[in-house]
């Protein structure tokens, strides 16, 4: 890893937020250290990503989440995490809405295990994410 492995998730989480909202070029490390940790670390890159889902400062962040890092976890060490994907998801609704936003294919070897989650959770017939409301984020 080209980034001391042992940052502060907290610190790593305002950073990638700030440089998903702004662009700002000097937090430019943070969404590059989480794509490292997902692909070279894959149990602290599950930290890491339970770290942005509470941290999401918005909708429009917690669906980023979904779609630039929870989503390569789970096509890249699906197998690896499905277990604590099903129990994260079961005793955790943010976490839930995040994985709705997940699109994997039946190429992915988690294919039926995520297929049964979507079913359980009814993903398919309605988007956890029109539940969710601008008061349940915390600005800082």
């Amino acid at each position: 890893m080209t980034e001391q492995k042992t940052r502060d998730p907290k610190e790593v989480a305002t950073a990638y937020f700030r440089s998903f909202e702004t662009g700002n070029k000097e937090d430019s490390w943070a969404p590059k250290y989480v794509q490292e940790l997902i692909s070279e670390e894959p149990e602290t890159g599950w930290d890491m990503v339970l770290q942005l889902v509470t941290s999401a400062p918005s909708k429009d962040a917690l669906a980023y989440v979904a779609e630039a890092a929870l989503e390569d976890l789970l096509k890249n060490h699906g197998s690896e995490l499905i277990d604590k994907v099903e129990g994260e998801s079961k005793a955790n609704e943010r976490f839930r809405c995040t994985l709705s936003n997940v699109w994997l294919t039946d190429s992915d070897e988690i294919f039926p295990r995520f297929k049964a989650l979507r079913k359980k959770y009814g993903f398919d017939k309605s988007d956890p994410f029109d539940s969710l409301t601008d008061d349940m984020f915390t600005k800082e």
